[in-house]
C-alpha cells in the first residue's frame, strides 16, 4: 500500500494505491477490504470500503471531513481471497 503523501489536512481527500504480490505468477483479480480507524481507534465506517484490484493494482480516495480528528489514522488492508492482512498509518493535520 502506498499512501499519497502519509500527511493529510482535513477536509482533503486521502488517497493510495494498492500492489497485490504474489509467488511466481502475475497476480489476477483480487478485492481487498480496507477498514479506517480514527486516532482514537474507533473503526470509521462510512471510511471503510472495497478496493478492486485488477492484475494486482488498485486505487482509492476518500475526503476528509472538516470536523475528523487530527492525528495518527490506521488503515486495515485484507485480501479477501487470501485473507493477508496489513496495517498502515497516516497523519491529519489542521489546515
Amino acid at each position: 500500500v502506498e499512501l499519497g503523501k502519509g500527511v493529510f489536512k482535513l477536509g482533503r481527500e486521502v488517497n493510495g494505491n494498492i500492489s497485490i504480490v504474489t509467488k511466481g505468477e502475475e497476480p489476477g483479480l483480487h478485492v481487498v477490504r480496507v477498514e479506517t480507524y480514527n486516532p482514537a481507534g474507533e473503526n470509521i465506517s462510512y471510511y471503510s470500503f472495497n478496493v478492486v484490484c485488477k492484475k494486482g493494482k488498485g486505487r482509492f480516495s476518500f475526503p476528509l471531513s472538516l470536523n475528523d480528528s487530527a492525528g495518527v489514522w490506521r488503515l486495515k488492508i485484507r485480501d479477501i481471497t487470501s485473507g493477508k492482512e496489513k496495517e498502515e498509518s497516516f497523519e491529519v493535520i489542521v489546515r
